[in-house]
């Protein structure tokens, strides 16, 4: 099971991507926050395979979180698109 935490600024977004996730069970969610403090705390007390994040990195969570998470994981960044932008279950896959 892929352990995956969720940040989001956006409430739709947030919701929209939980909601994909919980429909396969090969995903667990340990959390959804909005907050880039939460999301480093987050990490910090669970098993995290996957961060995904609906904005840059340095530009919403600041130089030492975002720097924090790539030092902790093997970052790989995909972009999924931009603007009003919900992926369908295999664009989250690829």
């Amino acid at each position: 099971m892929v352990a995956i935490a969720i940040f989001s600024a956006d409430p739709p977004m947030r919701r929209s991507l939980e909601q994909l996730l919980r429909e396969d069970s090969t995903f667990s969610i340990v959390g959804v926050v909005d907050d880039p403090a939460a999301i480093s705390l987050l990490i910090d007390q669970n098993h995290v395979n996957v961060i995904l994040a609906d904005v840059p990195l340095r530009e919403r969570l600041g130089d030492s979180v975002a720097h924090s998470i790539q030092m902790r994981f093997s970052v790989h960044t995909r972009y999924l698109g931009s603007g009003n932008f919900t992926p369908s279950r295999s664009q989250m896959r690829n």
